[in-house]
């Protein structure tokens, strides 16, 4: 196959696609006014809870979830997607640090004029693994649900338990997001490197997710050496639309693609001037192409983080020990204690410690 037709390979979407994945049986929360069901997906370092409804007693309007999560799964990693845009428009969903929940909430006026029905997709959860966690089983406390059909709940549920036990297979296909910093302050460069784990991968399609908001591109981005060098034996394209990246690389010529864990794409962003979670989602739409046209796509979005904060607490424009001072004088409180300061909270993990004092300390000695 020419290079030519390899680009265009790598540039059309195929229908085919592909994956190993592992499946849990379904959880039915039952009731007389009708049932919930929780569908557990794992693939690579993910886990995707697929939710739906079936048989109401009246036309679903509303949906409401607090989720104690196992403790092998980031707390804060949870990304709820829907196709249904009405849905999609009513959902908001976060990780309550002064509960240690994951709380989903699916209810607006606009959902409550156009009732979806009475059996029905609400959508997918996905949660990332803590790094070193063990993957074979998972067990997930719901300590309420609410379902609502018109403006009262017709199914409320407490402390329902779901568990998943299953094993990844090896040939599973897998991406990562490997970051140079957890920690970045105001106007301090960054370096994400993209990477898959497949075998005979010669081309990608992927969609890439950040806010503009708290991070800037900086240059464009570049192949990773274990894909190829540029326009020598591989080449890479890219597009730019407010914090909505398409990356489009191929290899050229060669016969074959690269195998094992590799590096496809790195990307250098600059820190602004806020306090936030940068995070950075490749897009479940994306696409990896073999060398023979077949395709395979991750089974949800994956996402990374980087914390952003400045260490500069005062404001004065200079780092000094008052600066740390203040930090040290908040060790001890979370986000649950009165008068946290979250300002304070360096790596906003709801909690003031070591951690946070460390760094300032450390940019201090710099």
């Amino acid at each position: 196959m020419n290079q030519l037709r390899k680009i265009v390979l790598v540039s059309l979407i195929f229908l085919l696609s592909f994956s190993s994945l592992s499946l849990a049986a379904p959880h039915t929360i039952s009731d007389a006014n009708g049932h919930i069901v929780v569908e557990g997906l794992r693939q690579g370092n993910q886990v995707k809870l697929s939710l739906s409804y079936q048989n109401l007693s009246a036309d679903f309007t509303g949906f409401q979830a607090e989720m104690k999560l196992p403790e092998q799964l980031d707390e804060k990693s949870g990304i709820f997607s829907t196709d249904n845009t009405v849905i999609q428009s009513s959902a908001a969903d976060n990780y309550d640090t002064t509960t240690d929940l994951y709380k989903l909430v699916v209810l607006s006026p606009e959902l409550s004029s156009q009732p979806q029905g009475r059996s029905g997709k609400i959508g997918d959860i996905t949660f990332q693994y803590k790094a070193g966690q063990e993957r074979d089983e998972l067990s997930f406390m719901l300590k309420s649900i609410r379902v609502y059909g018109g403006w009262n709940p017709i199914i409320f549920k407490q402390n329902e338990e779901f568990q998943m036990s299953v094993t990844v297979p090896s040939e599973e296909f897998q991406l990562f997001i490997d970051k140079d910093t957890e920690l970045a302050e105001p106007g301090e460069v960054f370096r994400l490197v993209i990477k898959a784990e497949a075998d005979d991968l010669y081309g990608f399609d992927m969609y890439l997710d950040y806010n503009p908001a708290l991070v800037q591109l900086e240059g464009s981005p570049n192949l990773h050496g274990d894909f190829g060098v540029q326009n020598q034996t591989a080449s890479l394209f890219y597009s730019d639309q407010d914090g909505k990246m398409r990356i489009i690389g191929t290899r050229l010529g060669v016969e074959q693609g690269v195998n094992g864990k590799v590096g496809l794409v790195e990307l250098k962003f600059k820190a602004k001037d806020g306090h936030g979670l940068s995070r950075f989602v490749i897009g479940q739409g994306s696409k990896f192409s073999d060398s023979n046209g077949g395709i395979q796509s991750p089974a949800a979005d994956y996402a990374g983080s980087v914390a952003l904060a400045n260490p500069d607490i005062n404001g004065d424009g200079h780092l000094a020990v008052n600066d740390l001072i203040r930090i040290a004088q908040a060790n001890g409180k979370t986000s649950t204690d009165s008068g946290f300061d979250e300002r304070l909270d360096m790596n906003l993990d709801g909690k003031i410690n070591i951690l946070d004092i460390a760094y300032v300390a450390y940019k201090l000695l710099k």
